[in-house]
């Protein structure tokens, strides 16, 4: 009797283990169709077009109403820099180092742009541009809504109305760029589309992750530890992708209140999401900060070749 009380303890335990193990145990792995179709998926499920924070503009229109609303995108952007300031050692570097943050909007395609300020200048005294790029000209040249121009030393991001959650992850992602390159670091742009882009794309990527588990209270990490949980041991961090479901990517833009947003937004958030939770699968699995560094940049540098892929 004793005997079969043990194995009986023992089944129970296996049991135990094998459900919530069930996706780990399955065998599923990666496979790129099945990418496609989840991000597709999602992408159905968001369409229609964002709502523009500035729609048509030119260098001839009047600018007044323009300007009230490109200033209080710059207000929104400021108060957030200065509430996460604090997130991580980086965040708060990059806050430190640009003390004169002036906000602009592209009039045409050829990089014509009006600075907003209180003075009558174009040549207003500034060390990072803010650029809004309007609808208009929001065109296909930009492989992302929000990047820095390295030129022009400026953030361009298109002119949308942003989640209150998702906005301060975009402004300090694209500050720790133009942060590096102030420091001299020379890094190639996301068009090289190379593996030396992704070593400092990562660190940005992690900032921005970051900033949204500070805007989101904590939530956006422990959805996704819960989600891993779920999930169990993978060969390879790229494998977890297989047992993501459209129901958590909702349950993503929930936490981010980032429902109504559409599809050209939600192309990045897709993307955002995917990442971290590579990301955070070899952050709970991998303990040395090395073999954490080279994992997310070889998963980086495979979500590259995934979305942007000819």
């Amino acid at each position: 009797m004793k005997l079969n009380r043990k194995i009986g303890k023992v089944l129970f335990c296996f049991l135990f283990l094998l459900t919530i193990n069930a996706h780990a145990l399955d065998g599923k792995v990666f496979n790129s169709k099945d990418l496609v179709i989840l991000t597709n998926s999602y992408l159905q499920s968001k369409g229609g077009d964002d709502a523009w924070l500035i729609k048509n503009i030119s260098p001839t229109d009047d600018f007044a109403d323009v300007a009230m609303r490109a200033m209080d995108f710059e207000e929104q952007a400021k108060k957030a820099l200065e509430q996460l300031r604090a997130t991580t050692t980086l965040s708060s570097k990059v806050v430190e180092s640009f003390k004169k943050i002036k906000i602009g909007v592209l009039t045409s395609k050829d990089g014509k742009l009006i600075i907003i300020d209180d003075q009558d200048s174009t040549k207003i005294p500034h060390d990072l541009l803010l650029c809004l790029i309007p609808k208009n000209l929001a065109d296909d040249s930009y492989l992302s809504l929000a990047s820095f121009d390295r030129d022009a030393k400026a953030i361009m991001i298109f002119a949308l109305h942003y989640p209150e959650k998702l906005l301060p992850a975009l402004i300090f992602h694209e500050m720790g760029h133009a942060y590096y390159l102030k420091l001299g670091k020379q890094s190639p742009g996301i068009e090289s589309f190379s593996k030396k882009y992704c070593e400092e794309e990562v660190e940005m990527l992690d900032l921005g992750r970051a900033i949204v588990d500070k805007s989101t209270g904590g939530a956006f990490f422990r959805f996704t530890d819960e989600l891993l949980r779920k999930v169990g041991k993978a060969k390879e961090p790229k494998d977890v992708l297989a047992h993501i479901e459209l129901q958590d990517l909702i349950e993503f833009d929930g936490i981010l209140e980032a429902k109504k947003c559409k599809s050209i937004i939600s192309g990045l958030l897709v993307f955002e999401y995917i990442y971290n939770i590579g990301a955070r699968y070899i952050e709970n699995n991998f303990k040395k900060e090395r073999d954490r560094k080279s994992k997310k940049e070889e998963f980086c540098y495979f979500l590259m070749k995934e979305y942007y892929k000819e």
